[in-house]
């Protein structure tokens, strides 16, 4: 047998002892033990009819082959059966126990998890939004007190601030579902001749992580200087 046979003949050997001993070549991945599901997207919704519960879409593709057995992890906390409503193949429709310890305006990462609890997607980024009402009244003029009403504030700020019409708001007294703000004088001339139809929102480290509010900085004209009014 020449060389060339003797070669063939140890790579035919190989590949028989690899089928044999279900070891696969470096680079074939198996299915089983590696993610193949794909999270593309994490959707709160019916907040405003239900604040007080954290129900969750989670949409993207492949969730089919886990259906019978496979678990949602939203941090450490685990998804089973009584959490998790429909699951089909781009969708997942599960809700947060109401005991969880949650912290809003926090980051959590989500992933599908086999039945055995090892991972089986990749892992999604979420953002649990403190979610704001409105702001009462929906107008005042620097210096005046308004209510923002919410869920989930927290018993304190942890570092979080208020903005109104992009001007920091540095006086607050903070509750979980109510914060007294006193309300700020903006710092341009752009806000002195007019009311601000502006936005308002929870923020921390730059981060927005609330929903929007409306909310309208007033300026009487027998407050402003002479050369500013009508």
């Amino acid at each position: 047998m020449n060389k060339k046979g003797s070669f063939s003949m140890i790579i035919v050997g190989v590949v028989l002892f690899i089928a044999a001993s279900g070891v696969q070549p470096a680079g074939d991945i198996p299915i089983l033990n590696s993610p193949f599901a794909n999270i593309r997207s994490v959707q709160r919704h019916d907040i405003a009819t239900m604040p007080m519960e954290v129900n969750l879409f989670i949409h993207g593709k492949n969730f089919g082959k886990l259906r019978d057995g496979g678990k949602v992890s939203f941090g450490k906390i685990i998804l089973g059966r009584n959490q998790i409503f429909s699951w089909t193949d781009t969708r997942i429709d599960c809700a947060l126990p109401p005991d969880a310890n949650l912290e809003f305006g926090s980051h959590y990462r989500v992933m599908l998890l086999n039945s055995d609890g090892s991972p089986a997607s990749n892992r999604h980024d979420f953002l649990l939004l403190i979610y704001l009402e409105g702001v009462q009244p929906a107008s005042g003029i620097p210096g005046s007190t308004v209510n923002m009403w919410g869920y989930e504030f927290g018993s304190s700020p942890r570092g979080a601030i208020v903005r109104f019409a992009n001007i920091p708001v540095t006086r607050i007294k903070w509750g979980n579902r109510c914060l007294k703000i006193l309300v700020p004088r903006p710092l341009t001339s752009t806000f002195v001749n007019k009311s601000d139809i502006g936005k308002a929102w929870v923020e921390r480290n730059g981060e927005r992580i609330s929903n929007l509010v409306n909310f309208t900085i007033t300026f009487p004209r027998t407050t402003l200087p002479r050369k500013f009014r009508p």
